[in-house]
């Protein structure tokens, strides 16, 4: 594998959903430092709050932004969708899908969605009527011998990426210049070895449904 693969920084930020009447977590990228961010494996689940904002809920740890660094992982399958019936236009392809593949980040996502799906949780900080809304959780079962998967919404503002990617070359991160979806798929090829940061921002509630963002 060619150094150039293996990049460092991603920010994500929950998605929003497409039906109202769920509560979902979004996920987006953001800039951020690293010295800001928790690994996952330090991450306390009972430190995990939330405040109300219009009509969502901010997520925080802490009384600080929630940012989580994963551990390195492959981009076996996903990545960046390219361009054919399903995604026909720039905006369609703004996120990036990444195989679940390591087994301990794996657990750590099912245990954000069972927190963030708990009665505790629903109860603590859910009105009435938002307590019956379902939970579209992070994790995604994989389909046709695919493995499961989450999705990050790219950050991008005005039409510019926001979201940074690093390339490691001879022990320094370098960053890629982003114009398009095009070059962060070419940034974020097929096997390259990744590592995430991202921020579990809010949560959204449509139609009956509880959304959660990352970032």
């Amino acid at each position: 594998m060619m150094p150039w693969l293996r990049f460092l920084g991603f920010w994500l930020f929950c998605s929003d959903g497409s039906e109202i009447s769920a509560f979902r977590i979004k996920i987006f990228s953001i800039i951020i430092y690293i010295g800001m961010s928790l690994k996952y494996t330090d991450v306390e689940l009972d430190k995990i709050t939330a405040s109300k904002y219009q009509q969502h809920l901010l997520v925080n740890y802490e009384n600080k932004r929630l940012n989580i660094q994963t551990p390195w992982m492959t981009l076996t399958h996903y990545g960046i969708p390219k361009c054919d019936k399903f995604h026909t236009t720039e905006e369609s392809r703004r996120y990036l899908q990444i195989p679940l593949n390591n087994d301990k980040f794996t657990e750590f996502i099912h245990s954000l969605d069972e927190y963030f799906n708990s009665e505790n949780f629903r109860n603590t900080y859910l009105n009435e009527k938002q307590r019956s809304f379902n939970y579209m959780t992070i994790f995604k079962e994989g389909k046709n011998n695919y493995p499961p998967s989450m999705k990050i919404k790219m950050h991008i503002y005005d039409d510019i990426i926001k979201t940074d990617v690093y390339h490691k070359i001879d022990g320094e991160h370098k960053a890629c210049d982003l114009q398009n979806m095009d070059d962060v798929k070419r940034a974020i090829p097929y096997m390259s070895e990744c590592m995430f940061i991202f921020k579990v921002n809010r949560i959204w509630f449509m139609i009956k449904i509880m959304v959660f963002s990352l970032n």
